[in-house]
């Protein structure tokens, strides 16, 4: 078990490569270079949960909530190239947590973009965006067991997950997003 030891610092440089994250490296600041981050941190907590030697349960909770957070930032990122490549106001929305909402504002831009696009694949996405959607809302169920009130979250949520369909399912729809979004801001 290890415990702090005096003068230990968090946030230090090393001069490691390796094993240092710049923060003022190129795409950083891009939200969609972020939602990737999240996406592969999800993948790794799965990874490491279906590898066995340890209870899968302790995982979800961090998995889910990385994949919800890798969706809306991606859905952000599509939205922000969608409405920067018009004259029209970015939305409200973009500083909420609402994944319905943000694809609200994201089906028309994907829709406007390939108007003879499969339907069935976005119908797709869409289905795994309110799954999400279902179950967490805010973006606060995934990281608590209650509300501010006390009540507790995912009680119509199954009492069991598959991480490795939550994993393949999330993927799908992230890089459909992705790509949709890379899509819009080479064309505007």
């Amino acid at each position: 078990m290890y415990w702090p030891a005096s003068g230990e610092i968090a946030f230090k440089k090393t001069g490691e490569r390796s094993a240092e994250a710049h923060l003022d490296w190129f795409g950083m600041t891009d939200i969609g270079f972020m939602a990737r981050g999240f996406l592969e941190a999800a993948n790794a907590v799965v990874d490491q949960a279906v590898s066995g030697g340890c209870h899968a349960d302790k995982f979800f909770f961090p998995a889910a909530y990385l994949y919800r957070h890798a969706l809306e930032l991606q859905l952000k990122a599509l939205v922000r190239s969608g409405f920067s490549s018009s004259s029209q106001t970015v939305p409200r929305a973009l500083n909420d947590h609402k994944l319905a909402e943000l694809w609200a504002l994201a089906k028309p831009l994907i829709i406007a973009r390939w108007p003879d696009g499969d339907p069935e694949t976005i119908a797709a996405a869409e289905s795994i965006l309110f799954e999400f959607d279902k179950y967490d809302k805010t973006g606060q169920a995934f990281r608590y067991t209650h509300d501010k009130s006390g009540a507790a979250y995912l009680q119509a949520a199954p009492r069991a997950v598959d991480l490795s369909a939550l994993k393949t399912a999330t993927a799908g729809c992230f890089t459909f997003l992705s790509s949709c979004e890379n899509s819009i801001e080479e064309q505007a």
